[in-house]
């Protein structure tokens, strides 16, 4: 019966470190896997585990049955090594199961492919909603325009259908009437900001003659 591989646990948040182990010995090629197996990212029912129990060293992992092994991939020592967890399922057939990483002593486990590109794709809709809802707070002073006598309703059904682009070529009624709104609000925009200019020219004017 052909070994299937283990279902992972996410331990993306989860980091490790030995200090006194560190301060001991050095990290290094030959011991990097002795200090990976002391996390709690190592499972002991890995053929490595095998091996430590016989004293016998990692070269020997391809004459143990097929299972999981822990295999150095890279290193670039002593501050980096990435280490690969596989399903070995014939001496040439294996299946990766997780990677994880060693930077200055503290191991990580490496997030998946999926897990990367999901993280991305909700950051990008995060910006496209805060992209609109910005652009949505930038036209809103079009929609709250209300002529002087007329009700609320009636403005805003008036400003929606100015709006609206219109199924034939923008005729010159339809571009004065959103000019018009568009004028509306830029004077009550400066009728508002009026009294706070003659506020501050007026102060300044006090402190001058002071």
């Amino acid at each position: 019966m052909a070994a299937t591989a283990p279902v992972m646990e996410d331990m993306t948040g989860t980091m490790w470190r030995d200090p006194n182990w560190l301060a001991a010995f050095p990290l290094n090629d030959l011991s990097v896997l002795d200090y990976f197996a002391l996390s709690p990212f190592y499972d002991k029912s890995c053929n490595n585990e095998e091996l430590r129990r016989r004293g016998e060293g990692i070269e020997r992992l391809a004459a143990l049955p097929p299972g999981i092994e822990f295999k150095l991939q890279d290193a670039q020592p002593p501050h980096l090594f990435v280490i690969r967890k596989v399903l070995r399922k014939s001496p040439q057939s294996e299946e990766n199961v997780a990677f994880y990483y060693i930077l200055d002593g503290s191991i990580y486990q490496a997030p998946t492919l999926h897990a990367t590109l999901s993280a991305k794709m909700k950051k990008c809709l995060h910006n496209v909603r805060a992209g609109f809802s910005k652009m949505q707070q930038d036209l809103d002073p079009l929609h709250k325009v209300v002529r002087a006598g007329a009700s609320a309703k009636e403005e805003k059904a008036r400003v929606a259908a100015a709006l609206q682009p219109p199924k034939e070529p923008y005729s010159r009624e339809h571009i004065m009437n959103v000019d018009n709104i568009i004028l509306t609000v830029l004077q009550k925009d400066q009728q508002r900001q009026a009294p706070q200019a003659l506020e501050q020219a007026s102060v300044s004017h006090s402190s001058s003659r002071q």
